[in-house]
């Protein structure tokens, strides 16, 4: 225990100095005077005394210097020297200081603004109490390079697994029209199974979340607000529970609200929760009409089970439900909101496949099917950003040896005044350490800026969604980081020229002019220039790279005109517009106003635009029988777009083979559809397509396009 008697005096020599010596040096004078008077006493005359005394003693200054190393606060002390040694010595060279500072700034912000976002993809869990067994649930049609799963799959997981603790489901896909509450505006919402909140493990701050009976079909209108919602509408009033919000014209009532911290899986634009309301079979009853709809899901793995365990359970559900299936006569229509319609209105089809095996199961962390691509993707822009700081290192070290040749005479007379090479080199380290961090702090800002700038540039479809569930910012990992980084590019940069400056012997340093004095400098200065120009060929050719392959896909021919053409979307409620013709005058009126606006060519309708990810697709598998009477097996997918009849000539898409729509195209007459050159080359190679019908869609095909990228 003889360190805890030490500390105190430790911490007193080095924040209250002057008080510690003078204590010394009164002590030391004590016993000085004690000596003296036992000598005296003897008979010695005193100034005889006072000699022998200090013979005795051994010196006072001598004394003390032997009390201060004891301490063990002489190194501290003279780092500090070192450090202000530093401070001067880059305060006269300004403009050194200002290109190493902020080459330095460029490397470790890159680095740090690529580690903020690994840190928020790869090493923070999600903000979820028991994250790591949270699993993605789905079923992965290849054909369709989609996953689907409909609320049948969801009753069959729930009811009949032997490994999840909790499964729920949730569509992100639900819109109300909010009116009541100041200026009418729609709302992004999402509908949630009433285990939602235990799944995840959160509770709302006010209230209460959704119980089962608000989740049956005839259940009580109900809702959870999300905080900004909150905040926006209700002024963040915390008697806001038991209030209604009229959705869709209809009256919902407030019965929690979720805390600031929550974020909803993938979706940052969620501004409440309603209850899913399925049915028995798997429907959402909609105003009185029962539509199945697309589904995600969620599940909570028991603590002692693997996630292959879980599949293998999960694979075996739904095997078993797919046989069944066609054993009671094969597939049928599967609907869903999916990313369209608003809860109560609407549905878009989607076929299922013909046969089991055209369904794969697929379970994965939560976080991994969030994330996506993106940690790899992430990893390999942290380790090109690592060689622009070796770079960066590099460029500085090439500056200190540089400095470093003019500063031979004085490393040369601190060392014939004593001082070590250890103290030398330890000197010169650090200036090199306060200029890392002078760059580590430049670099902090610029990444603080770098960060936000480069995650507006990171799509869902690469993993962009965990950045709204785990949001990328500055935290202790980033800050450890950086400072880890910049300690060790200051000893990088700094050894190797500390090193090289106080190899040479006191006689060639002295000599102003020595030819040899430089060489090893020389030597080194070339070795670093040879590592520069290395890592910076190996950026070069993968910036080059990267750079064709982002060309190419900028000259890929998209197969439509792509300026001068503005869009905008229109979303329509059945609360409002409850019959089709409704809907049809409001988009034939405001068509007819955009055309007669001044500067406008032609205008056009579509249900969902070119470049998009959500359209109407369908599975078909169909034995198709040529004239020539082969038959064979054919599946595909196809995109199924609903578009007004100038829709063609609007977008500057050729017309192949027959006509496009016209007015005549109403809904009293026969139905038609215009197919582009992939689909005619497909369904009828070498023949004409004109005249055909569409299978399952039974449209009779009145034209061909040339083929467009969707």
């Amino acid at each position: 225990m003889r360190w805890f008697y030490k500390l105190p005096l430790r911490f007193r020599s080095l924040f209250r100095k002057g008080r510690v010596e003078q204590e010394l040096s009164d002590e030391l004078r004590f016993h000085l005077e004690k000596l003296i008077e036992e000598k005296v006493a003897k008979g010695v005359t005193r100034e005889e005394a006072r000699y022998a005394a200090l013979r005795e003693l051994g010196g006072v200054e001598q004394i003390k210097e032997e009390c201060r190393d004891m301490r063990r606060v002489n190194y501290i002390e003279n780092f500090i020297q070192d450090v202000r040694y530093g401070l001067r010595q880059l305060r006269r060279n300004p403009g050194f200081t200002a290109v190493a500072v902020l080459t330095l700034a460029l490397g470790i912000g890159a680095n740090t603004a690529i580690f903020t976002v690994v840190n928020a993809v790869v090493l923070r869990p999600l903000p979820y109490p028991q994250s790591n067994r949270l699993v993605w649930i789905s079923k992965v049609m290849p054909a369709l390079n989609a996953e689907v799963v409909v609320s049948g799959d969801y009753f069959d997981w729930r009811d009949q697994n032997k490994t999840l603790e909790r499964v729920t489901a949730y569509d992100p896909a639900v819109s109300f029209d909010l009116t009541g509450r100041g200026t009418p505006a729609r709302i992004h919402a999402a509908g949630v199974s009433a285990n939602f909140f235990q799944t995840l493990g959160v509770d709302p701050q006010l209230g209460r979340s959704f119980t089962h009976e608000e989740d049956q079909p005839s259940g009580p209108n109900t809702v959870v607000l999300m905080q900004a919602f909150w905040q926006q509408y209700f002024g963040s009033d915390p008697q806001v529970l038991g209030k209604t919000v009229t959705l869709n014209s209809a009256p919902y009532t407030v019965v929690g609200v979720m805390p600031a911290s929550f974020r909803f899986p993938g979706d940052a634009e969620i501004q409440m929760l309603v209850p899913l309301q399925l049915n028995e079979t798997g429907e959402r009853m909609r105003e009185g009409a029962a539509a199945p709809r697309l589904l995600r899901i969620v599940g909570l793995i028991k603590p002692d089970v693997t996630i292959a365990r879980a599949q293998a359970d999960l694979d075996a559900i739904r095997k078993h439900a797919e046989a069944s299936q066609m054993n009671n006569g094969g597939p049928g229509p599967a609907s869903g909101s999916g990313p369209g319609p608003a809860p109560r209105g609407g549905s878009r089809h989607v076929m299922r496949p013909n046969g089991p095996s055209d369904t794969q199961l697929k379970v994965v962390t939560l976080e991994e099917h969030l994330a996506g691509n993106l940690p790899s993707t992430m990893l390999t822009l942290l380790g090109a950003v690592g060689l622009v700081l070796l770079i960066a290192c590099a460029n500085v070290a090439n500056l200190m040896l540089t400095r470093a040749s003019a500063r031979t005479r004085e490393v040369a007379l601190r060392a014939v005044l004593g001082a070590g090479r250890w103290r030398l080199v330890r000197q010169l380290l650090s200036e090199s350490l306060i200029l890392a961090l002078a760059g580590g702090v430049a670099g902090l800002l610029l990444a603080a800026w770098g960060v936000k700038l480069m995650t507006g540039f990171i799509p869902a479809s690469v993993g962009g969604e965990i950045l709204n569930v785990s949001p990328v910012r500055l935290d202790s990992n980033v800050l450890l980081f950086t400072l880890g980084i910049t300690v060790i590019t200051g000893i990088l940069f700094g050894l190797a020229p500390a090193i090289a400056a106080t190899r040479l012997n006191l006689s060639q340093k002295l000599k102003e002019g020595t030819p040899g004095a430089g060489a090893s400098r020389g030597l080194l200065r070339g070795a670093l220039a040879v590592t520069e120009i290395s890592l910076a060929l190996v950026l070069l050719i993968g910036a080059g790279l990267l750079i064709k392959s982002f060309y190419r896909v900028l000259s890929v021919d998209p197969g439509f005109t792509t300026d001068h053409i503005l869009t905008m979307n229109l979303s329509l409620t059945d609360s409002r517009y409850p019959q089709a013709n409704q809907k049809r005058a409001f988009y034939l009126d405001v068509l007819r106003r955009v055309e007669s606006l001044p500067g406008v060519r032609s205008a056009a309708f579509i249900d969902s635009l070119p470049l998009r990810p959500y359209m109407d697709k369908l599975f078909i598998v169909q034995r198709l029988a040529t004239e020539s009477g082969a038959v064979s097996d054919k599946g595909m997918v196809m995109s199924r777009l609903t578009v007004s009849p100038g829709y063609f000539s609007t977008l500057g898409i050729r017309v192949l083979k027959g006509r496009t729509f016209t007015d005549a195209d109403d809904e009293q007459a026969p139905k038609v559809a215009v197919i582009n050159e992939a689909l005619a080359r497909h369904m009828w190679p070498g023949e004409n397509p004109i005249g055909r019908q569409l299978p399952m869609m039974g449209n009779k095909v009145v034209g061909v396009v040339a083929d467009t990228r969707h």
